[in-house]
């Protein structure tokens, strides 16, 4: 339920305000992703309607959004920017995790066991954002810049419900199986279970230069501090565990030459830097990933601007990403720690496909050549390096 309302501020400036309130409940959501591969490496084949999930679970989510922002005219070609967001959102869910203990399913579709889980969580989240945008004259052209700053804090507490030990990790009968497979367990009183809270202050700033009528360029920089405390937003590891603040400046460059009227070339660089929820086994979180990013393309427009291509070539290099590195016992549950990687991931995101083999940065660019015509895609490519680069 959307509602949005602006209104003139004096001469020189726009308020803009609104609210949105959203009630969705899932019934018998499937939690995680069908086992396909078999003990023997064979690889299990399923109808598109299967589903690990049973009758008894659902996924019902809550949330309120509000937003004001303020819009003020500087000069001619000049604006600020003023921007507060707040969202709270409430989940409640039960659901049924299938997994298995071994290499995979045997060969009758057996081999699945049952995580049952309970619980309740509560995420708040606020954002403060200022900027400034506008045009400039220099070298005889037009060139355009934005920088700025903003906050943002999330917050998030989850209680759980837990069933008997004799009700959880139960064996499940061979898949696809009915709705009724796995019986909704005796759920305990509701209990804290962990909580964590992360501010992230950035400074950022890009600047498009129009060097001839068919070379620009887009040159940007990002600077963030991430402050973290508690557990991880997945629960990986206890609340006591540490986690510095975190601060890093990070560049991103994007060159386009207009071959025609129709048709863009455009190289773009980027650094990475990712944060990681893993610990190591002494509960540590593992430092960021940090890496480079570098992409070089073509991209056309086709029948009276009706049809867009692009063809690109990509390499990203990482270095610190996180791996599977045992677990860590004497709790209530067991928790997975990880080690860090040094080396490169080569065109990583190409090899990262989704069900129908379609590759994640692929996915990306098609979203981005949806978006972007060879007149806009200067404003844009510096979002794009920043999506596939920082963040």
């Amino acid at each position: 339920l959307p509602w949005e309302l602006g209104r003139q501020a004096g001469s020189a400036g726009t308020l803009t305000f609104g609210v949105s309130l959203n009630d969705s409940k899932q019934h018998s959501p499937m939690w995680g992703s069908l086992i396909v591969k078999r003990v023997d490496g064979t690889q299990a084949e399923f109808d598109s309607s299967a589903s690990t999930s049973v009758d008894w679970t659902y996924w019902n989510t809550k949330s309120q959004n509000a937003f004001v922002e303020y819009t003020h005219e500087l000069a001619k070609g000049w604006e600020a920017k003023a921007t507060y967001n707040f969202r709270h959102n409430e989940e409640n869910t039960k659901l049924l995790y299938a997994y298995t203990n071994g290499g995979g399913l045997n060969a009758d579709n057996t081999g699945l066991y049952g995580w049952p889980y309970h619980a309740a969580t509560t995420t708040n989240n606020r954002l403060f954002d200022l900027s400034v945008s506008g045009m400039f004259d220099a070298m005889g052209r037009s060139h355009s810049t934005m920088f700025g700053v903003s906050r943002s804090t999330q917050t998030t507490s989850t209680d759980l419900f837990s069933p008997p030990a004799e009700q959880m990790y139960l064996p499940l009968p061979a898949f696809p199986y009915e709705g009724d497979a796995y019986a909704e367990p005796t759920w305990g009183d509701r209990t804290f279970d962990r909580s964590g809270e992360q501010t992230l202050t950035r400074l950022y700033g890009v600047v498009r230069l129009s060097l001839s009528e068919k070379l620009k360029t887009i040159l940007g920089v990002n600077a963030i501090k991430l402050e973290r405390e508690g557990s991880s937003s997945y629960g990986n590891a206890a609340n006591a565990v540490n986690y510095p603040d975190t601060k890093k400046t990070t560049p991103y460059a994007g060159l386009t030459y207009d071959i025609t009227p129709d048709v863009m070339g455009y190289v773009s660089y980027s650094t990475i830097f990712q944060n990681q929820d893993q610990t190591d086994a002494n509960k540590n979180y593992l430092d960021p990933v940090k890496g480079k990013n570098v992409e070089v393309g073509v991209k056309s427009e086709w029948l009276n601007k009706q049809l867009l291509t692009t063809f690109a070539v990509f390499s990203a290099k990482q270095e610190g990403l996180a791996t599977f590195g045992g677990t860590i016992t004497g709790s209530a549950s067991a928790n997975r720690i990880a080690v860090r990687v040094e080396g490169t991931i080569a065109a990583m995101l190409t090899g990262a496909k989704n069900g129908a083999g379609v590759g994640v940065a692929d996915q990306i660019a098609h979203a981005f050549v949806a978006l972007n015509t060879p007149g806009s895609f200067p404003l844009t490519m510096g979002a794009y390096s920043a999506i596939l680069g920082f963040f």
